[in-house]
């Protein structure tokens, strides 16, 4: 061999040439999208063949049978080929044509319900199943025999993008066809309604399915105490991005919650054109623009230009999301620029208003939304029609990082008609679809959209199913414990509500004046001038420092001769710094600080710039400190050992430093407090504790040191006095939980009448022609949105209105599809005249005997005859608590006739509720009938026993008192020693302050007697609604001063006849003893 290799006999061996690495493919190439093209022209086709498997094995357990599916055309070439099977019984396949694999779907169906809570696992799912199918000595193998690494994955995934795109083709059909139901069933109710033609209006029904208690209504246009309509809240997030290296593929899916790309550019083009012309001259800022530039300059969320992701890595930096006030995602948007800019807020927003009434308005919540509802109004960047409907808050999280003039405008907690709405919801959303991040971020732009989709929906569903519990916790945790916590405040600051509401009003007028707030000049010149002074600070330190040291070593005199010289040229320093800060001309830009002293300005101004900079900083810290203590709570992520030391060492370096400017600021404080005099009218600012445990739970914390004098007035009392500031908060809190009541009370009715609608519409689409291909979907949603009935059960939700909805719902679809309906329907006669016996079996039926039979029918309606509300009939919209007589006034024919026979009792409650609303349905007609409430029988008893609060809104809210101005409140007396009761009514005038007093035995005593309730009644209800009524100045009297009524037992026709009267229009009634049995 030694030979043979010198002499060169053996030839060389060819050194095997490495393998060609090919480029990584980014864009998609022609034959991507053939073989896209090849399934979507195939998924219409296999639409059928999965409703047939559905209908088959809905309801039955999984089977293990194979299937054998073949063209029945003997035309056609018959070819065999085999298929590896993942599973068994209906099998999805893997290729639009011939393919090798095909996966059954029943796993496909089950993968996506571990998708909805774990996020895309298709790697996982691959790899599990080649170990669980290799174990069972089954291995898949190459052409050449060698075991294939990952024989699944690709193959898998491509079965559950297509099959997840079939389902949505296949849903969408469903829907549009319950949408022609739904169509069907509003101009049904609206047929039905007495309201005049689109005096109700409805948001779009892809918002009511994404959330019926916030877009189920069918008023608009609420006012600002009652929170507008919609209350939506909008943010930026940067971790859900997009590596560019992974790519992109062929277009294959119709995302439901993201705006396309060119909606979103078209709002930023508009906005660039909008900013180039002349800004509005008419606008009028809410806040001082030196509070509004200082909360641009500290959120990076309003520096457009700020590059958040790198644009040569990342190609999607983000997702602009907006969520209502229950965190159900409602729109989604693309961000596609380094940083995060306003058109995508504004996008959403705008294609939001385009799905609204145009009587809607919207409350937006925002981290910068003090902002962005400044560059609105002064760039015009939206339509005056939408402007003029939206308004704009900051989120509470966010709120404690703006100016404090910014938070009395946009802080929710302080602001009127957002109740406990926080606007986190999109934070929580996040958090919700943080598991996606690591893997949306290398998957192809494409399934980066489709995933982040999908996953939006699930959150969705999920969380309209829990709406009912969501009422619960916040009537509990939020109404209830926090209206406690803050009735305990006012009542330990002793101060009356009257007082706090003035002093809080001139807080915000003072707090909120331009003359508040140092120009921008002067707090740029004097951030130079405390820069300074801190280092003179320190240099003056470093001087005593470096002199002490040296006198304890011995140093020779010629050094400790220069330290004279130091303190010099220290002292010419110090002379430089007061120089410069009286060439800022302090006294030009604050006139009315002429006559103060001269350092107790130069002071106050240090500490005013020195506290807002310790604001900043603590608020930092704190939410640093908020986020540490949910993650080692398992609220949020945990951080790991390493990260979670990392951040308390960083943490505990910058509390020196904040300690120190704490510290220096309570030096100026006790300066200010020397150089004090009382006639300036200026007051000194209170201490900050260095606790951070104690000045986190310190509300001075959040108000900027006072500059405004008032030499000629004495100090507020807001300023002056703990006490009152101290009841601000609690009169806040508490006005947000009753509001929050309002809210969600609203929320429940909407939740009611969107169940109830719903429920038809799915009735009658099965009912109605060519429903039998889409069949095993419409019972499967008719399944679902019939077990809403125990998930949506809630104090605010009455288990008698659900009934009444699930038995109308059929009613209503049999009659639309023209079928007999299940229940038969009585229709009263033309003409119904009503015998003494017929009155008797209305009510309590006395026998000789003197035992009382009661009729079983009435309780057949409510077992509490306290739910039985009056106003559930007066109601002329479809109040869904209007329990079993929505019907009634379709029922009523036009000319009713009544025979009264005398009784030997008064007649009960039942009547007189039901009689009134007879004829409140007769009588009130135009707008008369919108300036009325009539409260039930039931009422006033419990203004009288004193039911909790809860209690009694739940009673009166339908009503809706609070939006009219003429109140009958029906009174019944109860007889002495047993003897007859007695009917009266009290006519409550709002405008005028007056309540009338109708007796038909005119007894003086009685509407004497009678008006301590009902003012305790109008007070107890004002507070509930929270209306300003004056508590002085009414006045009550009776409408006739010499009886009517001659027996003992008509007194109930007697109230009836005068809320008749009423209801035409009328103050009294003319009538005697002779026309009440006409009447």
């Amino acid at each position: 061999m030694q030979d043979g290799d010198a002499d060169g006999d053996t030839p060389e061996e060819p050194v095997p040439a490495s393998p060609k690495v090919l480029p990584k493919r980014i864009l998609p190439d022609d034959d991507s999208r053939r073989l896209y093209q090849r399934w979507l022209e195939l998924l219409p086709a296999l639409i059928p063949p999965l409703r047939t498997y559905r209908e088959t094995t809905r309801g039955q357990p999984v089977s293990s049978h194979h299937p054998t599916n073949g063209c029945a055309s003997e035309a056609c070439y018959k070819q065999s080929s085999r298929i590896l099977c993942l599973f068994w019984d209906c099998l999805f396949p893997t290729s639009p044509t011939q393919p090798r694999m095909a996966v059954s779907v029943d796993l496909l169906d089950f993968y996506f319900s571990l998708f909805e809570r774990s996020g895309d696992a298709v790697t996982a799912l691959a790899a599990a199943m080649r170990t669980f199918y290799a174990r069972r000595g089954w291995h898949v193998l190459d052409q050449k025999g060698d075991p294939i690494r990952d024989p699944f994955c690709r193959g898998l995934g491509y079965a559950i993008q297509w099959y997840d795109t079939l389902q949505s083709r296949a849903d969408r059909d469903v829907e549009r066809f319950v949408d022609e139901a739904r169509s069907r069933v509003r101009e049904d109710i609206r047929a039905q309604s007495s309201q005049e033609e689109g005096a109700d209006e409805e948001c779009a029904r892809v918002l009511q399915q994404r959330c019926p208690a916030c877009f189920g209504g069918v008023k608009f246009g609420r006012s600002l105490s009652d929170g507008f309509d919609i209350q939506v809240c909008v943010d930026g997030n940067f971790s859900q991005r997009h590596l560019r290296s992974a790519g992109d593929s062929p277009a294959f899916y119709d995302p439901a919650y993201f705006l396309s790309k060119q909606q979103v550019d078209e709002m930023g083009s508009h906005i660039d054109a909008q900013r180039k012309r002349p800004p509005n001259k008419s606008y009028v800022p809410k806040v001082p623009d030196e509070a509004v530039n200082s909360c641009a300059n500290g959120h990076e969320a309003a520096d457009e230009h700020k590059t958040k992701s790198n644009a040569d890595i990342f190609d999607d930096m983000g997702i602009m999301a907006a969520v209502c006030r229950h965190d159900i995602p409602i729109l989604l948007a693309n961000i596609d620029t380094p940083g995060e800019q306003q058109k995508y807020a504004l996008a959403l927003v705008y294609h939001l208003f385009l799905m609204l009434p145009p009587n809607a308005i919207i409350r937006v919540l925002y981290d910068i939304g003090c902002v962005l509802d400044r560059s609105i109004n002064l760039h015009k960047l939206l339509p005056e029609q939408m402007v003029s409907r939206l308004h704009w808050s900051t989120s509470v999280m966010h709120a404690y990082g703006h100016e404090w003039a910014c938070q009395l405008v946009y802080n929710p907690r302080m602001t009127e008609g957002l109740g406990l709405t926080d606007g986190e919801g999109t934070e929580r959303f996040w958090s919700k679809s943080r598991k996606l991040i690591p893997i949306t971020r290398t998957s192809a732009r494409s399934r980066h959209i489709w995933l982040v989709d999908r996953q939006a929906a699930a959150i969705g569903d999920e969380l309209r199913e829990d709406l009912g519990d969501y009422i619960k916790r916040r009537l509990v945790r939020g109404v209830q414990r926090q209206a406690r916590e803050a009735e305990d405040e006012l009542g330990a600051c002793g101060v009356p509500i009257e007082e706090l509401c003035s002093q809080w009003e001139l807080q915000r007028a003072a707090q909120l004046s331009i003359r508040a707030h140092a120009p921008a000049r002067l707090k740029k010149e004097l951030d130079v001038v405390l820069t300074l002074q801190a280092e003179v600070d320190s240099l003056e330190k470093a001087i005593a420092s470096a002199q002490g040291h040296l006198m304890k070593a011995a140093a020779p005199p010629t050094s400790m001769n220069v330290f004279p010289k130091l303190k010099d040229a220290h002292s010419k320093l110090v002379s430089r710094a007061e120089q410069l800060y009286a060439s800022l001309n302090i006294h030009d830009s604050f006139p009315h600080l002429q006559g103060v002293n001269y350092d107790f300005v130069r002071t106050l101004i240090f500490a005013r710039d020195l506290k807002i900079n310790i604001r900043k900083r603590t608020i930092a810290n704190f939410l640093e400190w908020d986020r540490l203590d949910q993650a080692v709570g398992g609220k949020d992520n945990p951080l790991g050992t390493k990260l979670h030391q990392r951040t308390r060492k960083t943490m505990s370096k910058r509390r020196p430093a904040l300690l120190t400017a704490i510290r220096k600021f309570n030096k100026y404080c006790d300066l200010l407090e020397s150089l004090h005099k009382p006639d300036w009218g200026i007051p000194v600012p209170e201490k900050l504790s260095t606790d951070l445990g104690v000045l986190w739970e310190d509300q001075s914390l959040l108000q900027d040191v006072w500059l405004e004098p008032s030499p000629d007035t004495p100090s507020p009392r807001w300023l002056i006095d703990a006490n009152v500031r101290r009841g601000i908060r609690a009169m806040l809190k508490k006005d947000r939980c009753l509001e929050e009541r309002r809210r969600l009370s609203i929320e429940a009715d909407n939740m009611c009448r969107w169940f109830g609608r719903e429920l038809a519409a799915l009735e009658l689409a099965i009912r109605s022609p060519g429903a039998s291909p889409y069949l095993p979907e419409l019972q499967h949603r008719l399944q679902s949105i019939r077990l809403l009935r125990q998930r949506w059960a809630n104090p605010l939700i009455s288990p008698t209105v659900i009934d009444h909805h699930l038995t109308a719902s059929v009613e209503i679809a049999a009659r639309l599809a023209a079928a007999a309906p299940r229940k038969g329907l009585k229709w009263m006669p033309p003409q119904v005249i009503l015998t003494e016996s017929d009155l008797q079996a209305m009510e309590v039926i006395v026998f000789e005997d003197g035992s009382a039979h009661h009729d079983n029918r009435l309780d057949a309606v409510a077992a509490d005859p306290s739910e039985c509300l009056l106003t559930d009939l007066l109601s002329d919209d479809d109040d869904d608590d209007g329990g079993d007589d929505g019907d009634l006034d379709r029922a009523l024919p036009t000319g009713l006739v009544m025979i009264w026979e005398p009784l030997v009792l008064p007649i009960n409650d039942e009547c007189i509720n039901g009689c009134a609303a007879l004829l409140f349905l007769q009588f009130a007609c135009g707008e008369d009938r919108w300036c009325l409430a009539v409260f039930s029988t039931f009422h006033l008893p419990l203004v009288r026993n004193g039911v909790a609060s809860e209690v009694l809104w739940r009673n009166v809210r339908h009503c809706l008192y609070w939006e009219r101005e003429v109140w009958l409140i029906p009174i019944f007396r109860a007889g002495s020693n047993g003897g007859l009761g007695h009917w009266t009514l009290a006519i409550v005038h709002l405008p005028f302050q007056s309540i009338l007093h109708f007796d038909s035995f005119a007894d003086e005593e009685t509407w004497r007697d009678d008006s301590e309730d009902v003012f305790k009644m109008i007070w107890r209800l004002a507070d509930l609604a929270s209306m300003t009524i004056n508590r002085e100045g009414w006045i009550s009297r009776p409408v006739m001063v010499s009886p009517v009524q001659r027996n003992g037992y008509d007194c109930g026709i007697w109230i009836l006849a005068c809320m008749a009267a009423v209801f035409r229009g009328f103050d009294a009634i003319s009538l005697d003893e002779s026309d009440i049995a006409r009447f």
